[in-house]
């Protein structure tokens, strides 16, 4: 129902209800104060019978009892000027008319039924008797006579009076009921425009007050209102507009969210582009989007992977995933999409919505880059290969070389030439044997490390290496120097200390300390030196060699030498310092 029609109808029923008002109240008025008119004309009537036909029958009686009737005629005319009454009569005992203002009834007789102290109604017209006596003894009677034609002129009179009053009052009651009608009224007009103007979005009216208290509540209610809702309009719409924003403006992300029938409830334009490129399809809100999917040739029963992967979102999961896909012309899609159920203000899950990132480029790029990294391991590991097989064979030249050389020294110099080469020679071999190129495994170098010297001297007794090493890795740069001083600190101990030990041991830990350095230290249970060694001025060329590595890992190392056996430590930071 239109509610400007609700107003005018209330209106019209507020005006006939208060004409209606008007209107019985004016025929109550009217019937009372006819009621009491005619009443208030037999009253006064029978008042005037009572009071004024007293004195005047006294004064007949004498013209009664002398039968002079011309006299009595004169005093009946004069009353009747008095009063406002149609005729005056006086009868004698047989009720016969014998004096009367009306000299056509002289001579009439009127009932004789008795008419003492009687107001009759004889005919046309109203009698109001009164006895004329003298003694106790009655002469005769006094008629005051009224024609009924007169009263109901006289009631037509005054009800023609009361009715012209009613009327006015019913014209005043009316003016005053559209006053108020149209008072009350127009704030509704007012108020219904206003409202009618919030909700289109205009805020620019106000409603008046200054009514009815409860009108002027209701305006300034609705006032406050709309001031109210043009705020938190204005906020909306700026959160709207923010959204959008950031909704649309990365090309790169698909957003869209479903309801529990998979039907499309919110898309960007991103992901309406994304679909029709790849599926080729036009996608509508409302639309089931199940039905825009379907199984294609880079894409087995993908529309119930997708249907699967919806539900378990529709039933509190989430998932995050790539995903690829072929353009119809064999160009891939890379896509990441993370999706999280939509929950109402009853916790329940009334949707899903769903963020895919087109990770195209990036992907492509991975896999440029693995590849260029496999390539460059490929390579890597060739160099290494090489650079050991390079070395195998100048060590191999080495001992064609030891072949042909007759002193001893010069066959110590060459051995520990070629062991020292093959150090360098077996980091290589880590290098490209193992899945890290970039570090070495130190505690599986030294074992394999002490194995290849081991097997070039000969002792006549195995030698027991115990390593303690823990999970430590060096890139090539500090493995190399370590290797040499730890084939030298080696070769030391198989050359000069088990001579006279039954059961030859070395002992290597290695470990990192909390303050970023590494310490390594070799113990052997061999003779031992005696005394420490002062690196600085001992001029042998292993110690010299050692002092150099030792400075090129920017490190310190002594070597200390007890009753039985020597001691070799070294300490280095975890990252060689510039």
């Amino acid at each position: 129902m239109n509610k400007e029609k609700v107003s005018v109808k209330l209106s019209t029923l507020l005006i006939l209800y208060l004409v209606g008002f008007a209107v019985i109240l004016s025929a109550v008025l009217i019937i009372f104060f006819s009621y009491q008119i005619k009443n208030a004309e037999n009253s006064m009537l029978i008042e005037f019978g009572k009071t004024t036909s007293i004195h005047f029958a006294g004064d007949c009686t004498e013209a009664l009892i002398t039968s002079d009737y011309g006299v009595l005629n004169t005093v009946i005319n004069e009353y009747v000027k008095l009063v406002d009454i149609d005729s005056i009569s006086v009868t004698d005992r047989e009720n016969r008319v014998v004096a009367s203002s009306d000299q056509t009834l002289l001579g009439k007789v009127y009932p004789a039924e008795d008419p003492v102290d009687l107001y009759t109604d004889i005919g046309n017209t109203l009698h109001l008797i009164q006895p004329i006596k003298q003694e106790n003894r009655v002469l005769g009677y006094l008629y005051f006579n009224l024609s009924k034609e007169r009263m109901r002129a006289s009631t037509r009179s005054v009800v023609r009076s009361w009715i012209l009053f009613s009327l006015v009052i019913i014209l005043i009651m009316v003016s005053i009921a559209s006053i108020v009608v149209r008072w009350i009224t127009s704030f509704s007009r007012d108020i219904l425009q206003v409202t009618r103007k919030i909700s289109r979005g205009d805020y620019s009216g106000k409603a008046k007050t200054g009514g009815f208290s409860e009108v002027e509540a209701i305006a300034s209610a609705i006032n406050t209102m709309e001031q109210d809702i043009e705020e938190r309009e204005k906020a909306l719409a700026r959160t709207n507009a923010m959204l959008k924003s950031i909704m649309n403006s990365p090309s790169e992300i698909s957003i869209w969210s479903v309801d529990r029938d998979y039907c499309y409830t919110f898309f960007n334009q991103t992901h309406k582009q994304a679909m029709k490129k790849v599926w080729g399809v036009d996608i509508e809100l409302g639309k089931c989007i199940l039905d825009y999917v379907h199984d294609k040739y880079d894409a087995k029963s993908y529309r119930g992977y997708v249907k699967k992967r919806y539900d378990d979102v529709l039933s509190g999961r989430n998932f995050n995933l790539v995903e690829k896909h072929l353009y119809p012309d064999g160009t891939p899609l890379y896509t990441a999409s993370y999706s999280s159920p939509i929950y109402n203000e009853k916790k329940e899950i009334i949707g899903l919505t769903i963020f895919a990132s087109d990770i195209t480029k990036r992907k492509l790029a991975e896999e440029k880059i693995e590849q260029s990294l496999k390539e460059k391991e490929i390579l890597l590991k060739e160099i290494h290969h090489r650079v050991k097989n390079n070395l195998q064979v100048v060590s191999s030249l080495l001992n064609l070389q030891l072949g042909q050389v007759q002193s001893s020294e010069d066959r110590e110099a060459f051995t520990e030439s070629i062991n020292r080469i093959n150090s360098i020679a077996m980091i290589h071999e880590r290098l490209y044997s193992t899945q890290d190129l970039a570090r070495i495994d130190i505690d599986a170098y030294l074992k394999d490390l002490f194995a290849s010297i081991h097997t070039t001297f000969e002792l006549g007794k195995p030698v027991k290496l115990v390593a303690h090493v823990g999970p430590v890795y060096l890139q090539i740069d500090q493995a190399v120097p370590l290797g040499l001083i730890c084939n030298e600190v080696f070769t030391n101990s198989f050359k000069y200390a088990f001579t006279n030990t039954e059961n030859p041991v070395i002992e290597v830990t290695m470990d990192k300390g909390d303050d970023g350095f590494y310490t390594l230290k070799i113990r052997d249970n061999g003779s031992g030196i005696g005394k420490p060694v002062d690196l600085e001025k001992n001029e042998t060329l292993g110690i010299v060699l050692i002092e150099a590595l030792a400075n090129q890992l920017a490190g310190t190392s002594t070597i200390t030498g007890e009753k039985e056996g020597t001691i070799f430590s070294l300490r280095f930071p975890v990252v060689r310092s510039i």
